[in-house]
Parts: structure tokens; C-alpha cells; sequence
């Protein structure tokens, strides 16, 4: 496997810095530490703070896309097959792996859309985060429901959105897989009765 190029580093320690510290603390200096470079690589690289965290919101939202490519094609495979309620379990499953294992880019997501929401720089890099967050939710809720509205799919992803940063920020329990496939099998519920 090949090392990742200097400017990928760069963006993976930064989204650890803002999952860490939040984006006050992702200085050029402090993404530097984190990636075990000299100081001012970050700087040659990205001049810069917005171009930094523009590049970092991307560099998440790419990995989230990826992230969840095997999770669809599963998902795909067992509703496929007839089997509704083993795909809610996978799905419950894997949401809950993705927040423990990587809590620290749960939290710099939730980070860097709000710096998209009042810096018009990062409106767009905002607008591609959200959509690869939202993209995975819609995709498995309309293979639940057939042809989901608007607000099933904010609905469901609101609900999981939130259990999720209230686990990884420790204000809230762990969800359970159980809690998990009650929100998927009542928008899928809704979908059927509507």
C-alpha cells in the first residue's frame, strides 16, 4: 500500500485537528504536529486557513463517499434478496461502527458545516459535505420505501444525525442497534402507509 502524498496527510491530520480541537484550534502550526511535519508544510500547501478547511470539508466528504460504497452494495444485496430486516441490522450495524471508530471525524463534520453555514468561501465545500452525508441516509431509505419524500429522508437523517453527535460528543448513551432500526423501520413504515 502506498503512503498518501503530503497534501492528503495534511488534510487527514487537519480533520483530526478540527475533530480534536475544534476549527479554532486547526492552525497551520497545530495540523503541522499532528502530521508529524516540519512547520510551515501546512502553509506551502495551503497559504491560507479557509483554503485549508475548504480542502479538509472535501477531503471528508470523499471519505464518507467511500466509506459507504460497501455499505450500499450490501444494503443493495439483502433487500435484494428479500431480507428488509437484515439490511436494517447491517445498516444499524455499521452506523454505530462508523461512530466509535472514527468519533473524531463525526465531530469535525459537524464542525466544518457550520463553518460552511457562515463563511461564503466554504458554502460550497459545505454544500458537497452535506450531500455525501445525506447521499447514504436517501439511498437506503428509498430502497425501504420505494420512493421516499423530502421529509422521511430529513426526518431519518435528522434523527440518526443527531443520536450520533450526542454519542460521540458524550452528551448522550451510546445509541443501540435497536434504536437505530426503529428510526429506518418507521420512515420505511411511513413509506409503505403513505
Amino acid at each position: 500500500m502506498s503512503r498518501p502524498d503530503r497534501k492528503t496527510e495534511i488534510l487527514d491530520a487537519a480533520l483530526a485537528v478540527v475533530g480534536d480541537r475544534g476549527l479554532a484550534g486547526a492552525t497551520h502550526r497545530a495540523v503541522d504536529e499532528a502530521a508529524g511535519l516540519p512547520q510551515g508544510s501546512t502553509s506551502y500547501y495551503f497559504p491560507r486557513k479557509t483554503g485549508l478547511i475548504e480542502a479538509a470539508a472535501t477531503r471528508l466528504a470523499d471519505l464518507i463517499e467511500d466509506d459507504c460504497v460497501e455499505t450500499r452494495r450490501r444494503f443493495a444485496e439483502l433487500i435484494a434478496d428479500g431480507k428488509q430486516a437484515d439490511a436494517i441490522d447491517f445498516v444499524a450495524e455499521d452506523l454505530l461502527r462508523y461512530a466509535e471508530e472514527f468519533s473524531d471525524l463525526v465531530i469535525a463534520q459537524v464542525e466544518l458545516s457550520l463553518a460552511a453555514t457562515r463563511d461564503p468561501a466554504l458554502a460550497e465545500a459545505g454544500r458537497k459535505l452535506d450531500a455525501a452525508s445525506r447521499q447514504p441516509i436517501e439511498f437506503f431509505v428509498k430502497l425501504l420505501s420505494g420512493a421516499p419524500s423530502p421529509d422521511q429522508v430529513d426526518t431519518c437523517f435528522g434523527l440518526l444525525d443527531g443520536m450520533l453527535l450526542q454519542y460521540v460528543t458524550g452528551k448522550g448513551p451510546k445509541p443501540t442497534v435497536d434504536q437505530i432500526k426503529s428510526i429506518f423501520q418507521s420512515v420505511a413504515q411511513k413509506g409503505v402507509d403513505a
